[in-house]
């Protein structure tokens, strides 16, 4: 959370024009999380291939699934992070294609809820990315 509250000072600084700072170092907070939550699931899916043990049990079969799918989620995102950041600092891209990450993630989202109440777990933030969804839809209409 605290890197989260230090991108948002340090993002809003800069559209501010107080500092000066490249884009690349503004977003460095969200790096910085979303590396470690790709080595926390390197270690977990270590973890699991080295113990056999949790494969055979059937709670641990569906963590490590929703670990994999939060993977997913967060490399998504950092996809569209790293997308946004290249438009703001060089303007190479069009936004439409920034924003296919996050309509993938919408997409994405809804299977998981699916599967979320399937298998009894909690999915407030799979839940929200779908709903975006809709707003893309809304959006699309809008700006035709």
């Amino acid at each position: 959370m605290l890197l989260y509250s230090f991108f948002t000072i340090l993002f809003c600084l800069r559209l501010d024009g107080i500092i000066t700072w490249s884009y690349w170092a503004v977003f460095l907070p969200l790096w910085i999380w979303k590396s470690m939550v790709i080595a926390g699931a390197c270690v977990g899916s270590y973890v699991w291939w080295r113990h056999p043990q949790y494969r055979i049990e059937g709670e641990g079969y569906i963590h490590y699934k929703a670990m994999l799918i939060s993977v997913v989620l967060q490399v998504l995102l950092l996809m569209f992070e790293v997308l946004v950041c290249d438009k703001l600092e060089n303007n190479r891209h069009w936004w439409i294609l920034i924003f296919v990450p996050l309509l993938l993630i919408s997409l994405i989202s809804i299977v998981v809820c699916i599967w979320s109440v399937k298998h009894d777990r909690s999915f407030e933030l799979e839940l929200f990315c779908s709903v975006n969804i809709l707003q893309f839809i809304f959006l699309a209409f809008a700006v035709r």
